[in-house]
């Protein structure tokens, strides 16, 4: 191990009542900081919205922490009420998608249930230059095996954050007998496990990688796609600047014969389309926020009122004989729409642990036999690996 010990010109500040140095990046701000080391800089306007996405990760986390390895998980979403795993407030919220990934989180721990001796959840891992709560650890004295869970949708790089979480066992435990470390990036939603085995030299090249990007801290703004995860981004200038040629350019292709511009061009603006986006949301979370507090702002030209609009909604068991009397089955066809995702959750819920993906299955055939799936194409510009 080269551990550099902490220069004296450290900058430190207050989280949560916790003096913090630029050193002891979390394990999950590592990605972020391995793009853009001045991500570790204090924010002094702190952007966090809620989202859905993030709210499900917390409870599913949540909910899994206080399941004990081994035993049997809840079904639904009452069994996990009658365990008193959480709050009946926490569960009242629309597709929350509960059973769903819980079952995922059994058939993966099913899997996985091998690599993990004396398996333990939310341990606290802690070295000089990181330290976090690693969702599932496990060790002897051959084996030493890291675990993520990922309820999210969409894919990104995890491996600086599990290769934080291995640096700081390593510093705590030493290197097991077998001379590697194994981390797993677990997607329930996805059903994908990625995995790597980290050696001592991968935890020497990480701490050397560490105090180089700290060197940066300050100078160097590397903006792009990852700043929709930073707390800074209300405040970066880098990010201003970013945004600004990113329309700029924007502007110019947009009254530029589409001939002129080559496929490498378009494809550079994605990236810069996607900025504006951002930069977009983040203007309609401020503005709602301000509206929920005034209800009116004004400018020299107009003025914005918060208005509530009702929006009349059909209950489907309810109005169900009402509908077979009045409207055809082809007028029925053109005014319903069926969830598939949601239809199989609800299969997958009801359905006997191991068994689910069979349940599952069986139900699709059935549907499919029916000529009840319909399939239409959409088109979506991605960006993916070279």
């Amino acid at each position: 191990m080269r551990y550099v010990p902490f220069p004296e010109s450290v900058l430190t500040y207050t989280d949560r009542g916790e003096t913090v140095e630029y050193q002891d990046v979390r394990p999950s701000s590592q990605p972020l900081f391995h793009a853009c080391p001045s991500s570790v800089l204090p924010p002094a306007i702190v952007y966090n919205p809620p989202s859905e996405p993030a709210w499900l990760g917390t409870l599913v986390h949540k909910l899994i922490a206080k399941v004990r390895l081994g035993e049997p998980l809840p079904e639904n979403e009452a069994q996990v009420l009658e365990a008193g795993l959480v709050q009946s407030e926490d569960l009242e919220h629309e597709d929350t998608q509960v059973e769903f990934l819980l079952g995922r989180f059994a058939e993966a721990w099913g899997e996985l249930v091998g690599d993990f001796p004396g398996p333990k959840q939310e341990l606290r891992l802690s070295s000089p230059i990181t330290s976090g709560t690693c969702d599932l650890f496990g060790r002897d004295q051959e084996v030493m095996s890291i675990g993520d869970w990922k309820t999210g949708s969409v894919y990104s790089n995890c491996k600086p954050q599990l290769m934080a979480y291995a640096y700081a066992a390593w510093v705590t435990y030493g290197m097991p007998n077998s001379g590697r470390i194994s981390a797993h990036c677990i997607w329930l939603r996805m059903g994908r496990v990625d995995t790597w085995e980290f050696t001592a030299d991968d935890m020497d090249d990480f701490e050397h990688r560490h105090f180089q990007q700290l060197e940066q801290v300050g100078k160097v703004f590397n903006p792009g796609t990852h700043c929709g995860f930073c707390p800074r981004q209300l405040e970066c200038e880098g990010l201003r600047e970013y945004e600004r040629s990113a329309a700029k350019a924007l502007i110019v292709a947009g009254v530029t014969n589409e001939v002129a511009l080559s496929d490498t061009s378009v494809a550079e603006l994605k990236s810069q389309r996607d900025a504006i986006k951002r930069a977009i949301d983040r203007y309609d979370s401020m503005l709602k926020a301000r509206l929920m507090v005034k209800g009116r702002i004004e400018c020299d030209a107009y003025a914005i009122e918060l208005q509530q609009q009702n929006r009349a909604s059909v209950h489907p068991i309810k109005a169900w004989p009402v509908l077979l009397d009045n409207l055809t089955e082809a007028e029925l066809n053109d005014c319903m729409e069926i969830s598939k995702t949601k239809a199989v959750n609800a299969v997958r819920a009801k359905a006997v642990r191991g068994k689910k993906k069979y349940a599952e299955q069986e139900f699709v055939d059935e549907l499919e036999k029916a000529d009840a799936i319909n399939y239409h194409t959409v088109f979506q510009a991605r960006k993916v690996a070279k």
